[in-house]
């Protein structure tokens, strides 16, 4: 008892300051937005950072889960979970929102980059549609499993968009770059917290908990700071090469790969004299 009580009053301390930086780095990064006008091209982004400051804001008005036995567990319940899988999909939305705004100069990998999210995510949802009929009979199974395949797919789909950008050589901005990695964060860590929340009896102030919120306060962190130090600088368009520039570099192009191709010639013993 005498070392438990050391412990309990650090657990909630811990607790207390991870709500309240939460709770205040989500109302500057909204502030922020709201100033630099990001709700043009970031229309979900601004979405999502409404729905969170409503739905944290709630949840500490509401206070703490109440017991299993209360009539007022299950509305409560709903809530948390409903709320948390809406502000999911509104991630998701403002993932494919700055997908859509990256590619709209490159129309080539627009198509091939839709045509893979489109075969990815048929797959991935009925994954996601399977394991949730299979734990049908259990709530709380459910719900976590639920989650924790909303989290892979989002993750997959978030790691395909970047890995298509790599690939290509696409210039993100740094604005947009950072969303996406505070996201891909938080995903990462849902799909495994989900996995630990499934053996954890009472998840409040548990490590399962826990990792959830630093992580979350953690990708609102790094939206925070890139909204203040990239939101005011407009968002440039990609320098293309211009059509002359094209023309002009053709001949290069072709001699070069001339040359190339009379070296293997010789390489081969086949090179025409």
């Amino acid at each position: 008892m005498v070392i438990c009580a050391p412990v309990n009053s650090l657990v909630s301390i811990l607790s207390w300051t991870i709500g309240i930086l939460g709770s205040i780095l989500l109302v500057v990064v909204l502030v922020l937005t709201l100033h630099y006008r990001l709700f043009r091209p970031l229309r979900f982004f601004v979405l999502y950072l409404i729905c969170a400051n409503v739905r944290g804001y709630s949840l500490m008005w509401l206070g703490p889960s109440p017991p299993v036995t209360d009539r007022w567990f299950y509305p409560y319940f709903y809530f948390f979970w409903i709320s948390a899988f809406v502000l999911s999909f509104l991630r998701m939305f403002v993932i494919l929102e700055i997908c859509a705004a990256v590619l709209k100069e490159y129309p080539v990998v627009k198509a091939i980059g839709w045509w893979i999210l489109a075969g990815l995510s048929a797959v991935l949802f009925s994954w996601t549609a399977y394991f949730a009929v299979r734990n049908l009979h259990h709530l709380r199974t459910l719900v976590l499993t639920f989650q924790q395949t909303t989290d892979i797919s989002f993750a997959l789909v978030l790691l395909t968009l970047m890995s298509i950008g790599v690939y290509y050589q696409i210039r993100i901005p740094q604005l947009y770059s950072l969303i996406l990695i505070g996201s891909c964060i938080y995903s990462a860590e849902q799909a495994l917290g989900s996995e630990l929340g499934r053996y954890t009896p009472n998840p409040g102030n548990s490590p399962f908990d826990f990792a959830q919120r630093i992580t979350f306060t953690l990708m609102i962190a790094i939206w925070t700071w890139a909204v203040w130090r990239w939101g005011k600088t407009p968002i440039q368009p990609p320098e293309l090469i211009s059509q002359s520039a094209y023309d002009n570099i053709s001949p290069q192009i072709h001699d070069r790969l001339q040359e190339l191709n009379d070296k293997l010639s010789d390489l081969t013993g086949k090179h025409r004299r």
